[in-house]
């Protein structure tokens, strides 16, 4: 299974879930959308780009995730590696990309998700595989950095 976050250089930064090159989503998280102008829903949008490989399909876009997806993310992964039951799920705004972790109690850990080349109307793929729970920790140590350095932006 491959889970790495590594500062691609001081502002980018990569989440990648997975099983293998072939069984992996990638995200790389850019920059802030825009600069902050003291409005929180638009000072929060990051301008980030997903890559996709299950199987034989595989693709790359450009997507706007807000900072508030990862943090939500990050604390349902807690409260699933904490009781290895139940659900986490990254659900952002605009539906372009979907993952949810879902935990048997036994250390299983289901992978299922969705991506879309583009808001709304673009061409879908969905994906799933199996992993295995040594790795949520790994997951939640990612999304920590990732909100490290894009933190929400207040007034």
């Amino acid at each position: 299974m491959i889970l790495s976050l590594a500062a691609c250089n001081k502002e980018r930064m990569r989440l990648s879930i997975g099983c293998s090159n072939n069984e992996q989503v990638e995200v790389f998280v850019n920059q802030y959308q825009h600069s902050a102008t003291g409005e929180p829903f638009d000072d929060n949008w990051l301008l980030c780009s997903v890559s996709v490989s299950f199987g034989s399909f595989s693709g790359q876009f450009s997507a706007s995730f807000q900072t508030y997806d990862f943090i939500k993310f990050s604390k349902e992964l807690k409260n699933l590696y904490a009781c290895l039951k139940g659900t986490a799920t990254f659900e952002p705004l605009e539906g372009q990309l979907e993952i949810k972790l879902t935990g048997n109690g036994s250390g299983g850990i289901e992978l299922v998700g969705s991506c879309m080349d583009t808001v709304g109307v673009g061409n879908e793929l969905n994906f799933s595989a199996g992993l295995d729970q040594t790795y949520l920790q790994s997951i939640i140590s990612e999304l920590d950095e990732v909100i490290e350095n894009f933190p929400v932006r207040a007034l």
